[in-house]
């Protein structure tokens, strides 16, 4: 071999080991941001769990002995999920982006929800206003970990329908609590 070839050759495995170099970075880079999303998700799923559970026994208590207060946590923010979400939405599978994106629709209806009670004035709406928003932020919470916990058990290969299980036994307890919640009186029963 000829210097000039030797040079040749190596400069051509140093440019090739700076391309895998780039690539290995970037999906590096890319699957960390993935992962941030993800764990980010599984934090909101938590606090999710404990706003709707915090929802549901506020709306019950709420307007016991004339007493109209209730105790809700606060909006949930996902500076990861908007900030990353984007740039890695195309490493999840199509099923796992539809249960992420109605996952974080239920997200936000739940954050709207928050956001009422946290600025309503005393005085401005009725008890059965308060129960019904409270009710919504529970139903929304409700709804967006079941969207989450679905496409985590597929792995992201399953879209979580209305037919799903889990959103089946859901939608037959918010049911259930919206009758003890909301009786209709008796005398609209004969109606």
């Amino acid at each position: 071999m000829t210097k000039l070839e030797i040079a040749l050759g190596a400069t051509l495995f140093g440019w090739l080991l700076a391309q895998a170099t780039e690539v290995i970075k970037t999906y590096l880079h890319t699957s960390s941001k993935k992962k941030a999303v993800v764990e980010e998700m599984f934090e909101l799923k938590m606090l999710l769990n404990d706003g709707a559970e915090s929802a549901k026994k506020s709306a019950f208590k709420c307007g016991e002995n004339g007493i109209i207060g209730f105790s809700i946590g606060a909006q949930l923010s996902t500076p990861v999920f908007d900030s990353y979400y984007p740039e890695v939405a195309d490493k999840f599978t199509d099923w796992a982006r539809f249960n992420i994106r109605t996952f974080y629709n239920h997200l936000q209806h739940y954050n709207d929800a928050i956001n009422w009670l946290q600025t309503l004035k005393s005085g401005e709406v009725t008890t059965t206003e308060i129960k019904f928003k409270l009710f919504e932020a529970y139903k929304q919470a409700s709804l967006a970990v079941v969207y989450l916990e679905g496409s985590d058990e597929s792995g992201g290969k399953e879209k979580i329908t209305d037919s799903h299980p889990k959103l089946s036994q859901l939608r037959e307890t918010i049911q259930k609590k919206s009758k003890e919640l909301f009786p209709v009186p008796k005398e609209q029963h004969n109606t």
